[in-house]
């Protein structure tokens, strides 16, 4: 053999044992043993944070929540959790019944329809940031994180002006509800079958009440609810990944009437109770980013600004297939609000007090 052959076998072996020698160096600490590095529970937190934080500048509120609601207890993902979840309740809440209530951009509020109770007495209000009603009274959140009401008060359901550090309000039918910025709840009004029993709640990020029945949404996507439960509308303790709750309007003389709805972070809906008009019937329903229920029927808002309807539709409320550009939704007995990109608003269904007439305002932020 040669030495050129002789030297050539020993490089070839000595970069054999150096390959040998690199494949056999100690795993780095935290390595699965497989070759793959295993991320810690802070790699696996930042790395949902990061995503959640995209969604949000996306505008995909909803994947935000859910990638949020993986790291609940990393950085400010609760507050996160809390902050979106009131945007997106406050997108779905846009309501009136026998009068109509609007928010202008400027924070001043106007009102048309029945104002036998002084519900439509809201021309003295500013600073409002958020607006609720019920069949006949009208709340308002300030600014500043107190509240206005005007209206019937037969059952104290205006007697809010002690409220603070509220952040937002639902008005049902003799009871108003208002969720503080700590997560827990007050309520004012009727406690005939203990909707207003809310105040043990805590880590609530949004609310809505019907008046027989209050629920909540909780920031890990669960849901509680007080109150009437004739027809099984507070049975949402399985309920989970929600990000937006709709009480259905209930009258204490029909309180067979009430329901309850929920929009999953995948935009599916969930419905209990009392479903005699199809208003629970909304299982196919998909891509939706925003609910709202009366005694009747419902109304969901799809991400490509049209809506869909299910339930009574004796005054033509469930007639909605023809809308689009709509950014929020109301249903309230019958009858269905939708307010259009522009600030303009759209409406249809029963016009006993000529509350219909809302469809000539402009420049309006949220109309109810």
């Amino acid at each position: 053999m040669t030495l050129k052959r002789i030297l050539a076998l020993l490089l070839a072996a000595a970069m054999a044992l150096t390959l040998f020698a690199c494949g056999k160096q100690a795993e780095p600490a935290g390595s699965s043993g497989s070759g793959g590095y295993e991320e810690s529970p802070e790699d696996i937190n930042e790395s949902n944070y990061q995503k959640a934080v995209a969604f949000e500048n996306e505008g995909e509120l909803f994947k935000a929540v859910a990638a949020y609601r993986k790291c609940l207890d990393y950085k400010d993902s609760h507050e996160k959790v809390k902050t979106l979840c009131n945007r997106i309740n406050s997108l779905s809440s846009i309501c009136g019944s026998d009068h109509i209530v609007g928010l202008k951009s400027n924070g001043t509020v106007i009102a048309i329809g029945d104002n036998s109770n002084g519900e439509c007495n809201t021309f003295n209000w500013t600073n409002i940031v958020s607006v609720s009603t019920s069949l006949l009274h009208t709340v308002g959140l300030k600014d500043d994180g107190t509240v206005v009401a005007t209206g019937s008060n037969n059952g104290g359901e205006c007697k809010v002006s002690g409220w603070s550090d509220i952040v937002a309000v639902s008005a049902g039918n003799g009871s108003t509800v208002g969720l503080k910025s700590d997560g827990t709840v007050v309520a004012a009004g009727y406690n005939e079958y203990g909707e207003r029993n809310v105040s043990d709640w805590t880590d609530i990020v949004a609310v809505s009440t019907s008046g027989p029945h209050t629920v909540g949404l909780k920031s890990d996507g669960t849901v509680v609810a007080a109150g009437c439960n004739y027809s099984s509308q507070c049975c949402v303790g399985d309920w989970s990944d929600i990000v937006a709750i709709s009480a259905g309007t209930a009258y204490y003389g029909w309180l067979e009437n009430g329901h309850t709805v929920g929009l999953r972070s995948d935009g599916t809906v969930v419905a209990v109770g009392y479903n005699n008009n199809g208003q629970c019937n909304i299982s196919d329903w998909s891509d939706i980013v925003a609910i709202s229920t009366s005694d009747s029927h419902t109304l969901g808002l799809k991400s490509n600004g049209i809506v869909v309807a299910t339930g009574r539709n004796d005054y033509g409320q469930c007639n909605v297939s023809d809308w689009s550009d709509i950014i929020a939704i109301h249903a309230d007995v019958g009858g269905s609000i939708g307010l259009k990109s522009d600030g303009a608003v759209i409406a249809i269904g029963n016009n006993s007090y000529t509350q219909l007439l809302a469809t000539n305002w402009t420049d309006i932020k949220t109309a109810f």
